[in-house]
């Protein structure tokens, strides 16, 4: 009988091998997969027929994310009454949309039947989805969901090939819907068996998800049973320790895994699983460095990290002959321009790549046979070529193996070591000499293999990446032992004795945020309409996170231990832990008395740098009540948790406002009037139109008791762009000389512009993510060329040319009254200037850019002098400076009105969508004669007037309360309030 078993991941497939054959992997892992590799292979066979006969292409993320963004925008224009058309149109919507589509796929998939929203936001989406998907047939693509649902047709349609008698399923706490489909599918229209083996007491909170198989249970030990169904557990078993924030945390779990160690506890019992790897990952890894404890990771390991190895493995990717052979020419260039290849008498390995692309008929996939008829005189590459061919055609794990070290004598990988060519460092060289070693024996092991029966070049590379995996962890115990340290996904099928959770706080119970705009409410509806969980619902998804946690408990000894570790309180002093939550699962591990401290492991001397901090931590008030009650309070603090918390967040908030009322010109005083460099202009315009606002909601605030991550930072991305602005320009002077931009040199613009966004998106190291680097890529090089456009038509019609970028200044005072200066900082993004025909400056123009998110509100001539203040008092003050600074500073003794009155005076500001999107212009504001009236060059001192009506009160001791719909709109003092805006 043909089995395949399925794992969720490679880790939780090892752990199954290892155990089935006693020691040691199998070498024939053909029938052992991953999920993700089962469906990969089989959606990348289908896909690569479907887009010859249809004359298709799949589209990268990036790129539909990008398209979703235009169809987007393009809905907006068209439905300006629509609620999207109200809102800021961002990449991450467009993203959040294209998440969308593979719910509204799995449900059309899952249910046979169209969705149709009748819901007034969800008609919406599907106009624009419909707009998206005329944007790709148009460019004849299809995005991974309509590949998805044509694959799922194929395999209706037995257009596949499975020679499976049963599939079984390993260590699953739950199926994606993607791969349930997938499952459901086949086993529907192949009558294969699908098996999935749980935990006997898991089996009810695994159930719901496996519905459509046939569902095997084994027996888990008493230990883990217990502590699954939460009763019967022996209290010396499981510990509680606590502390506060992740480095106290990490610090009091190694106390207890040192005593353990002194104890002759070996490390290879010891394994550290985290919920949260870019919280606790290099924290724990440094910790553990510190005190010079060994540890592997089970992700990764000594091997697979040293960059010589990923080189050697793609000797194995550059022919691929499933069809007929093709050449992967960036794999080819990935190996021959690597520096551990000493073979270079031929070609020059800094600049192969330029030298095959520069043939315009080599591109990165192509035909072998193409190929070679274009490096025909490259003697080199041939005879590489040559043992690639015969290496693709060998057929068993001898004579393959045997192929592939003759290539590696070839590439004269070996030379690298000699002192003569690369290397000057003996531990550089001694490092790179034990991958090597460890590499070829492990080569030299598939060699040896007895096993005569034909296999597939890709075979011997998907066994030797499992042994490279494995290489590090399981080597000779006396040598290597080692804690395992393991984020929760790889732990699943573990077996260890002593076991150390860290962060079971909330991260234990992770929820997704709602997709688009949709209401938990709404989600509802359509999961009772459709009798199946179709969307990722809230629920859904803790229950899964719970169950992953349970499939780990699940592998648990009869003789392990389990230490639970909490933190109280985040790096920035947030409270981090529901303790309603913490008492009871302190309750249900069999600690009767959840006061009792001796229940919990913590470091004493983490407690008394913890009482009554800014952010009041509870669980300090709590582990030193008494300490606490002495010096702080004249009533005792309860013993209950519960009270213990009502005390702390049941206080009256107008209490706290009433206190800052007494000193509350003191504090806006001494911030407005006595700034040592001066305040910025947007607590300035804060002060104008609320002092009060800005009193209790900035200067007396409480502090909010929790904290939410956030993706890429707004100041960030405003940051690149400012950079990509300023260097671009700075790259134009290096060049031509000046900035004077020409229509003839556009093409060559464009390409200053995409090695300027390379470089300044490798400098900023924040950003890591993949997708959200290459959207970000697409998205500026869209923008660039827009702006290289705007920036020659604006120089050719008015003629400013940048002068500084980023400038800063700081104690210019802008208000006086009664010997009370108010003085202001700030930094101008970009400065233009325009010269007479004697190189005189006859123009001033400011250029302030905004975030996407930043709302601008379009001023007309005829508004009001305080209406444009109000919107533009930024650039207004920023252009006073530039007027003083650049004309007045250098024109002494003139008539300044006469002298302004012969310059162009203006200010734009624009975002990167108003750059790209014409009918949406950025703002220009280039009345003179407003300007010079509202700043006072004219004898009139319309901003002084302006200022005058609050500052003065101020000056004079008094806080004054303006209401107003913005004023008020997220203002905490509105309930008390007498003069707030009343909302209709």
């Amino acid at each position: 009988m043909n089995k395949l078993f399925l794992f969720p991941n490679s880790k939780a497939r090892d752990h199954y091998i290892i155990k089935e054959n006693g020691e040691y992997y199998s070498l024939d892992i053909t029938n052992y997969k991953t999920i993700y590799e089962f469906y990969k292979n089989n959606i990348e066979s289908f896909l690569k027929k479907y887009s010859i006969e249809n004359n298709v292409y799949m589209l990268e993320k990036a790129i539909a994310i990008v398209n979703m963004h235009s169809a987007i925008n393009e809905f907006a224009q068209k439905n300006k009454k629509s609620i999207l058309s109200k809102q800021v149109i961002t990449y991450q919507l467009a993203s959040s949309l294209y998440s969308f589509l593979e719910e509204i796929s799995f449900a059309e998939l899952m249910c046979n039947e169209k969705i149709i929203f009748n819901n007034e936001h969800l008609k919406d989406i599907n106009k624009i989805i419909e707009i998206y998907k005329l944007k790709n047939a148009s460019i004849n693509a299809i995005d991974e969901f309509d590949a998805f649902k044509y694959f799922i047709n194929a395999v209706k349609n037995k257009e596949m090939q499975y020679n499976y008698d049963e599939i079984n399923i390993y260590n699953f706490e739950s199926l994606p819907h993607l791969y349930s489909i997938l499952l459901n599918t086949i086993q529907t229209s192949y009558n294969i068996k699908i098996n999935i083996f749980l935990a006997e007491e898991c089996v009810k909170n695994f159930k719901s998800y496996f519905n459509d198989y046939n569902i095997n249970t084994y027996q888990i030990s008493n230990f883990a049973k217990s502590l699954i169904n939460k009763k019967n557990i022996e209290k010396d078993n499981i510990k509680l320790i606590t502390a506060f924030g992740i480095k106290q945390e990490v610090n009091t779990v190694l106390d207890e895994i040192i005593k353990l160690i002194e104890s002759n506890i070996s490390l290879e019992d010891i394994t550290i699983i985290y919920s949260d790897a870019d919280k606790y990952h290099d924290i724990i890894v440094e910790r553990l460095k510190e005190c010079n404890i060994n540890f592997n990771e089970r992700r990764g390991n000594f091997i697979w990290k040293m960059p010589l190895i990923p080189v050697l493995m793609s000797v194995f990717t550059v022919l691929d002959k499933k069809d007929k052979i093709n050449i992967d020419v960036d794999n080819l260039i990935k190996i021959l321009s690597s520096p551990f290849i000493s073979n270079c008498e031929e070609i020059n390995n800094y600049n192969i790549r330029n030298t095959l692309y520069a043939n315009e008929k080599i591109v990165s996939i192509m035909p072998l046979d193409d190929f070679i008829k274009n490096v025909k005189d490259n003697k080199f590459i041939l005879d590489f070529i040559e043992l690639l061919k015969k290496l693709i055609y060998a057929n068993t794990y001898k004579t393959i193996a045997i192929v592939y070290i003759e290539i590696l004598k070839f590439l004269k990988v070996d030379l690298i070591f000699d002192n003569k060519l690369i290397y000057k460092d003996d531990n550089l060289i001694n490092i790179h000499q034990n991958t090597l070693r460890l590499f070829i024996e492990l080569i030299l092991k598939l060699e040896a293999t007895e096993d005569e029966e034909k296999i597939d070049y890709y075979d011997f590379y998907s066994a030797l990446s499992t042994l490279i995996e494995d290489s590090y962890i399981k080597t000779d115990k006396s040598k290597y032992d080692a804690i395992t340290l393991s984020n929760l996904y790889d732990a699943r099928g573990i077996k260890v004795k002593h076991l150390f959770i860290l962060g079971m706080n909330n991260d234990f119970l992770m929820r997704k945020p709602n997709t688009f705009f949709m209401s938990n409410k709404l989600r509802e509806e359509i999961n009772n309409k459709y009798k199946k969980h179709i969307f990722n619902t809230q629920s859904l998804l803790s229950d899964m996170y719970y169950n992953l946690f349970l499939n780990i408990l699940s592998s648990l000894e009869d003789d392990s231990k389990v230490y639970f570790s909490f933190r109280f309180k985040d790096d920035e002093g947030n409270l981090d832990i529901p303790f309603y939550y913490l008492e009871d699962i302190a309750s249900e591990i069999g600690i009767k008395d959840f006061n009792d401290i001796n229940s919990f492991i913590y470091r004493k001397n983490y407690i008394s740098d913890n009482i009554h901090t800014s952010k009041e931590n509870m669980m300090s008030l709590f582990f030193e009540r008494e300490n606490y009650n002495n010096k702080y309070l004249n009533n005792k603090l309860p013993l209950n948790i519960k009270d213990i918390t009502k005390s702390v967040y049941n206080k009256i908030n107008k209490n706290e406002y009433d206190d800052a009322n007494n000193n509350a010109i003191e504090i806006i005083q001494k911030k407005l009037f006595n700034s040592n460099e001066g305040i910025s202009v947007s607590y300035l315009l804060n002060i104008m139109q609320c002092p009060a606002k800005v009193l209790y909601n900035d200067e007396c605030k409480i502090e909010a008791v929790s904290s939410a991550p956030v993706g890429i930072d707004k100041i960030l991305k405003g940051s690149i762009y400012h950079d990509i602005f300023h260097y671009f320009y700075k790259n134009i002077k290096n060049k031509y000389g000046d900035l004077k931009l020409k229509t003839s040199e556009f093409d060559n613009y464009s390409n200053i512009a995409k090695e300027v966004i390379e470089d300044t998106l490798i400098k900023h190291k924040e950003i890591t993510d993949d997708n959200d680097k290459k959207i970000m890529t697409y998205e500026i090089n869209n923008i660039m060329k827009h702006f290289i456009s705007n920036e020659i038509e604006n120089i050719e019609e008015y003629g400013f040319i940048p002068f500084e970028f980023e400038k800063s200044f700081s104690y210019v005072k802008v208000y006086s009254y009664n010997g009370l200066d108010v003085k202001i900082k700030g930094r101008i993004d970009r400065i233009d200037l325009s010269y007479n025909d004697d190189k005189t400056i006859n123009g001033i123009r400011i250029i302030d850019y905004k975030g996407s998110s930043y709302n601008i509100k379009k001023i007309s001539n005829s508004d009001n002098y305080d209406d444009i203040i109000n919107n533009y008092l930024q650039p207004l003050l920023y252009l006073k400076y530039a007027i003083e600074e650049y004309i007045i500073k250098q024109n002494k003794n003139i008539d300044v009105f006469k002298q302004l009155e012969k310059c162009e005076l203006g200010f734009s500001i624009y975002k990167e969508e108003n750059v790209v999107n014409k009918e949406n212009n950025y703002i220009k504001f280039d009345d003179k004669e407003t300007i010079l009236t509202i700043l006072g060059y004219n004898g009139e001192n319309i901003l002084h007037n302006y200022f005058d009506k609050v500052l003065r009160h101020i000056a004079e001791g008094e806080l004054i309360f303006i209401a107003g719909e913005n004023q008020c709109r997220d203002c905490i003092y509105y309930n008390l309030c007498k003069e707030h805006y009343v909302y209709e």
